[in-house]
């Protein structure tokens, strides 16, 4: 999954303003749609975000620390990620992508997009209490000592 371009400069600002106080929201996030075009591209306005009754974006989920796995790469895990309908629903909802969202004080107090990646397979909730649930896995590129 990569990073967007413009998730590079956010995560950049993220890095260097995380430890200095100032609050950041994360958010995961499930979409309707998959963007068309380049994916590195991708801008969060490109998204269109599920609206089945239930639904809301899981919000700060602890996450360990990094680790450096046996290939050598920096590696990070998300606990379960769920999202649940509700006694409302009316109807089938299909989420074919996650996305990323950082809303960071600093950074204008403006949604940014970090990544996405298209689920595979994509995911439909029709009934009260279904869920849909995903643990992501960051790797990073191999460091080299």
């Amino acid at each position: 999954m990569p990073f967007t371009k413009s998730g590079y400069k956010n995560m950049m600002e993220l890095l260097f303003r995380r430890n200095t106080g100032f609050a950041f929201n994360r958010e995961y996030r499930l979409a309707q749609n998959v963007p068309s075009g380049d994916p590195l591209d991708v801008v969060a306005a490109d998204f269109t975000e599920c609206d089945f009754d239930g639904y809301a974006a899981v919000q700060n989920p602890t996450i360990d620390d990094p680790t450096i796995n046996g290939s050598n790469q920096g590696k990070m895990v998300t606990p379960t990620l769920t999202w649940t309908a509700g006694s409302g629903i009316s109807g089938a909802q299909t989420a074919k992508a996650i996305y990323f969202m950082s809303d960071t004080e600093v950074i204008t107090g403006v949604d940014k997009l970090m990544w996405w990646q298209e689920l595979d397979p994509w995911v439909t909730v029709a009934s009260e209490g279904e869920e849909i649930n995903q643990i992501i896995t960051f790797l990073d590129r191999n460091f080299t000592p």
